[in-house]
Order: C-alpha cells, then structure tokens, then sequence
C-alpha cells in the first residue's frame, strides 16, 4: 500500500503526522509525500528525520515556496494554483492497489495494522474503507452492516444515483433544481450528507480505481461537489464502502493550510501564523509531539505568537478566527475538541 500525503507548508503537522505513522503503522507500505510549496529547508529537515519517506513537488511548489520564505515582502505576490492533477498523476503512477492519500494535517492515534485491513479490503471488495471520520454519525442516514469483527458495509439509506449531469445540477442547484426537488419531496436536507458517505477527503484507504474515478476531470474550485457529483453518478450495488468499528485518526481545528471560506473580519492571516510555527519548529523550540495524541495545546500555540508579535497572527485575532473555524466542523456534526 501506498500512503500519500498532500503537503502544503505545515512541516510541524507533517512532522507529527510521519511521527504517528512510524509510532502505529504496521504492515507494508511506502511513504509519498506530494508537496505543494513547502520552503526546502523545511522539507531537508523532514528528509533528516525521515529518511525513507518520497517526496515529490507540484508543478507549482518552487514558485508558491519562494512566497513564503519572502512573506515580510510586501511586494511579494502569493502564487495561487490547485494541484489536483498532482495528486492524480502521483495516484496514476503508484504500483499499489489500494492507497492511503491524506493530509500533513491528520495523524494515527492508535496502532493500525494496514496489512489486515487490506486482505479484508480485497476479500469482501471494498472501495473505500473510512478509518476515521470526525466523529460524524450517520444515523439516520444508513444501515451498518458487519462485515468482519472490525469492519461493517455503510449502506446509505434512499439514495438516489441519476447521471453525473444532473447530480451536478442538485448540488449547484442549477436552474433551481434542487429548490424544486426539496419543494416536491423528492430530496431532503440530508442528501449531501448520504453522498458523503461514499467518499472520504483524507481518512480513508481506497482502491486506486475507485479513488481516480472520485477525482475525474477535477481541476479546480468546488472539489469537494465535484467529487460527490463522480461517485454518486457511479455508485450501485457493487460499490462497496465500509468502515472501521474504531477511529484511528485525528485532524487539527485549530490550524488551516489556507483561509479558505473561514475567514473573519479580523486581520488574521493563517500564512503568518504558519510562518511563526514553521520557524519554530525549524529552530527545534515548537515540539511537534506536544499534547500527542491529541491536537496541540492552544496555550502551547498562543505562547509562539505572543512571542512574535505579529499584527496578522494575533493571538486575539487567532482565538477570533480558530472559534470560527471549529464552529465550522461542529455545524457539520463533527465532534471538536473546544478546550485543550
């Protein structure tokens, strides 16, 4: 197996993400990681400390790094460019049959044995296996059937499967589609909810085949609707998709690798807050580790930005916008740590 990790100038997340797999990962597996604008002193670091691991550049990773490193330039003019067909291209040219592609961001919390999970993937054909999935429940939204002693089917609940075409219209509520079906009954609140159940953004092991078809003709904003607008247009019977009985990962709430649609009206800029982290963990003073396995102490954080008073990484404008951010998941029923 594969695991690919999508990287994206957060060495100290990366640093603990290839530390938890090290630490629990057991099996047979090599380790890629995709970077995306990453400053090489940080990656020579990570090489240092993990020698076996791959690490492959975008296409546009030298130009978005030489961004960061002169980030105090304000003449400096940030390159923007998403690096899916990257992430496709290294999946294409992997060997394995089923690959782990996640985010520098995610990391293990408890021992997993790859190797098992995959004999189980092979023998009952499962697409995609969720290990984790924020504490998300879809009750309501399917059935859970026990496949093996750690592993049961989701079988989602009245879903409904037209072509690609018009799967996109609901999601984009083209023509008013989607307001007219929900006024006629035929769809509900709960339909992006049951099309999520067929994918997983960085917590699941896939079948490579089933992975490339999630990520067909995608290059671009909406991923995440583009993705279910593929695989709900293919999902039938054969589709297989399980789960663990246990969670064994866990992502930050804390922290972004952009700003996304979490912005506020605050000065706050997460590539400052990067920054300060970065240096810092470059420096050896930010441990990577600390409050492992859980997501690092706020007060561990606040104590970096105190220290590089920055206008743009306030710890006030922090706490403003990492409010934000989590209340972000928490609306999405995830379950998010709010005091640690």
């Amino acid at each position: 197996m594969d695991i690919i990790i999508k990287s994206f100038n957060r060495p100290y997340y990366l640093d603990r993400c290839l530390y938890s797999i090290k630490k629990y990962a057991k099996g047979d597996f090599r380790i890629i990681i995709i970077d995306d604008g990453t400053p090489e002193k940080y990656l020579e670091k990570i090489k240092e400390k993990y020698p076996d691991v791959v690490i492959k550049k975008t296409t546009l990773a030298d130009k978005k790094s030489e961004y960061f490193k002169n980030i105090f330039n304000k003449n400096n003019s940030k390159v923007i460019g998403f690096p899916a067909k990257d992430w496709i291209k290294t999946v294409e040219e992997s060997s394995s049959e089923y690959i782990f592609v996640t985010e520098d961001d995610v990391w293990l919390t408890q021992e997993i044995n790859f190797n098992e999970y995959i004999d189980d993937m092979h023998n009952y054909n499962i697409s995609l296996l969720k290990i984790s999935w924020q504490g998300i429940s879809s009750k309501g939204l399917s059935i859970e059937n026990p496949l093996t002693k750690n592993i049961l089917q989701i079988l989602p609940i009245k879903m409904i499967t037209p072509s690609k075409k018009m799967i996109h219209n609901i999601f984009f509520n083209k023509w008013k589609i989607k307001s007219i079906l929900y006024r006629l009954g035929i769809i509900d609140a709960t339909i992006f909810k049951k099309y999520y159940l067929l994918i997983s953004i960085s917590m699941g092991i896939y079948k490579k085949e089933y992975w490339l078809k999630t990520w067909e003709n995608i290059d671009g904003d909406y991923m995440e609707l583009n993705q279910l607008s593929n695989v709900g247009s293919k999902y039938n019977k054969n589709t297989i998709i399980a789960r663990s009985n246990e969670e064994f990962l866990k992502t930050t709430y804390i922290s972004s690798a952009t700003m996304h649609d979490h912005k506020t009206s605050s000065d706050f800029d997460i590539d400052y807050f990067n920054f300060i982290l970065n240096e810092e963990w470059y420096n050896s003073q930010l441990d990577s580790y600390n409050n492992f396995p859980d997501d690092f102490s706020e007060k561990y954080i606040e104590n970096f930005l105190e220290k590089y008073n920055i206008s743009e990484a306030s710890v006030n404008d922090w706490r403003n916008w990492r409010n934000n951010f989590k209340q972000y998941f928490i609306n999405s029923g995830a379950k998010v740590e709010t005091n640690i």
